[in-house]
């Protein structure tokens, strides 16, 4: 069974919906173990009762048994919340692990590891440490899932959640967080081949997304999972990204070209531009001086997706051109 980022979770009391023990667990294969030991640091640590978040000496883990390179301490910490941490191979700050990008947190440069502790699941399994500064425990891949709900609102009071075959069918069993912008996602592990799976609003059948035709696959969505995988955000019910929601042009002449979103914007490395009019004869990408660093020409579909991962971060300026016709709007890159 999965569980939420890397932890095991069980409830102290039954009758406790506020409070959970959360068993933190690295893999250590391959490195060498400092004298210091080897440590977990974050936000959670004075609700732990340490002295101070983000002490790099202050929580030790333990080695499970002789034989094995896994590490652990649990800690009694409150339900309902979102933490962020890091491992560490030592005791010192410059001593914590490089977190790769599908496990960051990934707004506003915060590359610390994230999970959700969600109470609500009171007999979470225990499915392997991660492995220290990689995604996943060993066997496992990385998946973080991704809904947009600005076009399906309100949330239900029980939150967002993801079910499928991966997670024992469960709409109670896995809980998704928010870091701003009705956008919802979690991490899980999951083996390598094909996960199946729908977004449910609330935590019942009752909430489950209707998921369109094109991208149905008995009645869910399905994606093959071959390596670590971010999923892209989709539209709760839709096969694509919220139309209309994202960033406006702000400049454009006379013409019969749209731009109806482009989304996700800000963005990391890639996003996607839709139409909604007559289809550009040719992209532009320009710096702030007005240098075009990117050309596409023979656009032939209303969703075109600009891959940027060579660019520095910074904002630039699409321009779609066709004819006399022009439209010109803001991409930024963080």
């Amino acid at each position: 069974m999965n569980k939420l980022a890397f932890v095991t979770v069980a409830i102290c009391l039954a009758n406790i919906a506020v409070a959970k023990k959360v068993k933190f667990s690295v893999d250590m294969t391959g490195q060498t173990i400092m004298n210091t030991g080897i440590h977990v640091t974050g936000d959670f640590q004075v609700a732990a009762g340490f002295a101070g978040d983000w002490d790099p000496a202050a929580t030790s883990m333990t080695k499970e048994t002789s034989d094995t390179n896994i590490y652990t301490v649990v800690v009694d910490i409150p339900a309902f919340k979102k933490y962020e941490y890091r491992f560490v191979n030592g005791d010192q700050s410059y001593e914590v692990e490089i977190i790769p990008e599908p496990s960051r947190v990934g707004y506003d440069f915060n590359d610390n590891r994230w999970l959700y502790v969600d109470s609500l699941r009171n007999d979470t399994g225990f499915v392997g440490a991660i492995r220290f500064g990689e995604n996943a425990p060993a066997g496992l891949r990385l998946i973080r899932f991704k809904v947009d709900m600005r076009k399906n609102m309100p949330v239900d009071s029980k939150g967002m959640h993801v079910v499928g075959g991966f997670q024992g069918n469960n709409p109670a069993e896995t809980r998704l967080y928010s870091f701003g912008n009705e956008l919802y996602e979690i991490i899980q592990y999951v083996s390598k081949g094909a996960v199946n799976f729908k977004y449910v609003n609330g935590n019942s059948a009752a909430g489950y997304e209707s998921v369109p035709t094109a991208c149905n696959v008995a009645g869910n969505r399905e994606v093959i999972v071959s390596s670590d995988t971010v999923l892209d955000v989709v539209c709760f019910a839709s096969c694509g990204s919220c139309f209309g929601v994202g960033i406006q042009p702000f400049y454009f002449t006379q013409g019969d070209i749209q731009f109806v979103e482009i989304y996700p914007n800000p963005f990391t490395d890639k996003t996607t531009v839709s139409f909604g009019g007559k289809l550009p004869e040719q992209l532009r990408i320009l710096d702030v001086m007005g240098k075009e660093i990117y050309i596409q020409k023979n656009i032939k579909q209303n969703q075109f997706p600009l891959d940027m991962s060579s660019l520095e971060k910074g904002i630039y300026l699409l321009e779609a051109i066709n004819g006399n016709a022009r439209e010109v709007t803001k991409l930024v890159k963080e």
